[in-house]
């Protein structure tokens, strides 16, 4: 029975051709991030030696499930190109960063809001979760 599977016909057809990316067609017409994420709660947990947020629960844009994530998790989604922000009743984002807390040395991995106008949107402000 003869092939109908109209693939390449040879291995080089897999093959990137020379002076192109084999991601280009992507690459080349990214214009933001992967997903965004609202904080809507976080959890804390005292961790040597004061306490620092564990996880945080977000609504991806244009969502509304709730999704729950451990720093660990936000730090490495944060490494990628996906983002995560605060919003306060008035509209007001704050964008969510990594941080090294080293305070009282302390050496803890964790996130915090990008300092602005107003604390209203600071994830130590948000409710807990």
């Amino acid at each position: 029975m003869a092939s109908t599977y109209p693939g390449p016909s040879s291995v080089s057809d897999l093959l990137p051709q020379a002076g192109t990316s084999p991601r280009s067609d992507t690459t080349q017409s990214y214009s933001g991030p992967v997903a965004r994420y609202r904080i809507v709660c976080t959890t804390t947990k005292y961790l040597h030696p004061h306490e620092h947020i564990v996880k945080v629960e977000a609504i991806a844009d244009g969502g509304s499930a709730r999704q729950t994530f451990k720093v660990k998790k936000v730090r490495r989604m944060l490494g990628g190109d996906d983002q995560f922000y605060t919003c306060d009743p008035g509209g007001n984002e704050a964008e969510v960063k990594k941080f090294r807390c080293r305070l009282e040395g302390c050496d803890v991995k964790t996130i915090r809001s990008k300092r602005d106008a107003t604390t209203a949107n600071n994830l130590d402000n948000m409710p807990d979760g």
